[in-house]
């Protein structure tokens, strides 16, 4: 194989300068001896700017630092929870730059059909925990991507996705189509991973990993 000075980091190549050790990836320049940025993130999101993806590389990539996108989980029992996710516009100021997509039983209709509802992430919302804390005794919020692309894209993303499951009327189920297998089929469409039920709650979501028609 012909050496090249481009590796590979997530979905996107960074560029290695063997004179000065260095990487370029995206806008900033990387030190693998010191293992930070030599820049600050120039969206300036969190305590640490010169940080990358919460430092979780694993699972998210952060090449301009737009959106973040998490699901979290709010406990419905004792050992039970429900997944929902949310969008963090990195471009807005805090509080007010946090938007949900989750679903749920429709209380109103006839038959209990899933309904996918989005909006605002404000205190008056149904799964509202707090900023980005975790619901007491839950799992902790997983961060799914730091990505590169606006809010906005994902926001529409994730409706037409929501739009699709609420046109096949599907009947909602305790154990398997319920709001986390909604959280699933909506990453899953937008080709984003979704990890296995966190530990050690191996069975308190239930649905988890379902994919929806949509």
């Amino acid at each position: 194989m012909t050496p090249t000075p481009f590796g590979f980091a997530g979905q996107h190549d960074y560029q290695s300068d063997p004179d000065s050790a260095l990487m370029k990836l995206g806008h900033r320049y990387y030190g693998a001896s010191t293992g930070r940025f030599l820049s600050r993130d120039p969206i300036q999101d969190g305590y640490n700017w010169y940080a990358y993806c919460d430092n979780d590389p694993v699972n998210a990539v952060d090449p301009e630092g737009l959106a973040k996108i998490w699901v979290r989980f709010r406990r419905l029992g004792v050992n039970i929870f429900q997944a929902f996710i949310i969008v963090e516009d990195e471009q807005k100021p805090g509080p007010n730059n946090l938007w949900y997509i989750r679903g749920d039983k429709d209380r109103w209709a006839i038959t209990p059909d899933l309904v996918v509802t989005w909006g605002d992430y404000q205190p008056n919302t149904p799964d509202w925990l707090g900023g980005n804390d975790r619901s007491p005794g839950g799992p902790a919020p997983i961060l799914i991507r730091d990505d590169n692309l606006p809010a906005d894209f994902w926001k529409n993303w994730f409706k037409q996705v929501g739009r699709d499951i609420n046109n096949e009327n599907i009947t909602y189920g305790w154990i398997g189509d319920n709001s986390s297998s909604t959280v699933t089929t909506i990453l899953d469409d937008g080709t984003l991973p979704f990890p296995a039920a966190p530990v050690p709650w191996p069975n308190a979501v239930p649905g988890w990993g379902t994919i929806l028609p949509h």
